[in-house]
């Protein structure tokens, strides 16, 4: 025995208790920006750089033209840790005599999505006043990430678009399709139009493998417009390309932002429904089949015995709940339901068990909780030779949330013993208890 004296009334067994400290809530007080006609322009430092502009005149106005933000958006509470980090970059590493280290705080100021009337005043100062062209480039891409959309700043976008190498135009693409609320740009601006022609020059690239024309035609669908172009650049890599991600992101375009309801369309929703890996992807596949509704994923007898059997074999044949559960829904939506339900409850007398487990994990997709059902069911557990009926069987009573007293006290004499039954048995009455308290 160690005597451990007053180490108890001393320490209360506390190995170590951080200081506290109160936060002082930052008030800042927004200085504008002067501009006047007389501003410099920003020549670029290399003319045969890939961020050159198409001359030093139009980047002087553009800059020039560069108003006071009025930003319409939450700001960011001037208080915690995430704003200490923000503060510290467009107070201090923005202002740094490193080249790099304002490069750094410039991109991460767009990364760290703060909104701020403080921080778009900076980025602008820094655009206006830095020398370095990267840094200059870094506060440009995050103003447009924060959803500073001002005539100006697409102009500048534009011109990096035109002239820049394929590595700056991906990285303004990327940069334009994350953009906060990019949705809602005003489309009445000058230098709207021209995006959009260049966007549209860019997806004409044929190429399944160039990055640049599939990010200019995700932007198309990004700033809600329809563009031919960016149709064709869509549909060419949804037949040809091998990109998991970049296939789903190209089918929620094609389908929410441009309503194509193709049959050709709806085939290539089933196969992202049925064979994707991702298990996100199968489930938005599912709501993409919602959607397009009955009127177009089932347009003719043909079309709808295929999308039927598709989500009808969903109901059992995923090992995602939530994907089962969505093909569920989804029967629903397109008014199959019933011929779903009606499908499931004739095959639980099929002579297959094979059949008969599958069924029955239906019956607890589709949430059938009907007395005859229930009664079969009941039937099933008792006198059913295969086991792996029986305990699909046990498993759709959890699913279904069944309490009625005669069912739990079945499935209490199931769980006795060390069977598999009894530990399936064992989980189900452990749901079904929690959801009665």
């Amino acid at each position: 025995m160690v005597n451990q004296g007053r180490l108890y009334n001393d320490t209360k067994l506390i190995i170590y208790k951080a200081p506290t400290r109160k936060r002082q809530e930052f008030k800042a007080e927004p200085k504008p920006i002067q501009v006047t006609q007389s501003t410099p322009a920003l020549a670029p430092t290399n003319p045969t750089s890939s961020l050159s502009l198409r001359g030093a005149s139009k980047m002087a106005y553009a800059l020039g033209a560069i108003k006071t933000a009025k930003s319409e958006k939450s700001h960011l509470r001037h208080i915690g840790l995430k704003w200490d980090r923000v503060q510290y970059l467009f107070q201090t590493s923005l202002k740094s005599k490193y080249t790099e280290e304002r490069q750094d705080a410039a991109k991460q100021l767009g990364v760290l999505n703060c909104a701020d009337e403080d921080v778009f005043q900076a980025l602008k100062t820094a655009i206006i006043e830095d020398s370095d062209e990267r840094v200059q480039y870094e506060a440009a891409k995050a103003l447009i990430r924060l959803g500073c959309l001002e005539d100006e700043l697409i102009q500048i976008m534009v011109d990096y678009l035109i002239v820049g190498n394929d590595e700056v135009r991906l990285d303004m693409l990327k940069t334009l399709c994350s953009t906060k609320d990019i949705a809602f740009i005003n489309k009445q601006m000058p230098s709207f139009d021209e995006l959009v022609q260049v966007l549209a020059h860019l997806c004409n690239k044929r190429d399944v493998d160039d990055q640049v024309s599939f990010h200019a035609a995700i932007a198309f669908g990004k700033i809600c417009m329809k563009n031919s172009s960016a149709v064709d650049k869509m549909l060419h890599y949804l037949n040809n390309g091998d990109d998991t991600y970049k296939k789903a992101e190209a089918l929620r375009i094609l389908v929410k932002q441009f309503n194509e309801s193709s049959w050709n369309l709806v085939e290539v929703v089933l196969k992202q429904f049925t064979s994707s890996p991702v298990w996100e992807h199968r489930k938005e596949a599912a709501q993409l089949l919602q959607h397009l509704g009955r009127k177009n994923a089932c347009n003719t007898l043909e079309g709808e015995d295929i999308v039927y059997t598709t989500l009808e074999r969903r109901l059992w044949d995923d090992s995602v709940e939530v994907v089962r559960l969505e093909a569920a829904h989804t029967l629903g939506v397109l008014d199959l339901y019933s011929r779903a339900a009606e499908s499931v409850v004739k095959r639980l007398s099929h002579l297959d068990p094979t059949i008969r487990a599958h069924a029955v994990t239906s019956l607890g997709t589709l949430g059938i909780r009907q007395t005859k059902v229930l009664r079969v069911l009941t039937e099933m557990l008792e006198l059913d030779p295969s086991d792996n009926v029986r305990r699909e069987v046990i498993r759709a009573f959890g699913a279904l949330q069944v309490t009625d007293k005669k069912i739990i006290r079945l499935l209490k004499e199931k769980e006795r013993g060390d069977s598999i039954l009894a530990t399936e048995a064992r989980l189900v009455l452990k749901t079904l208890e929690s959801l009665s308290t």
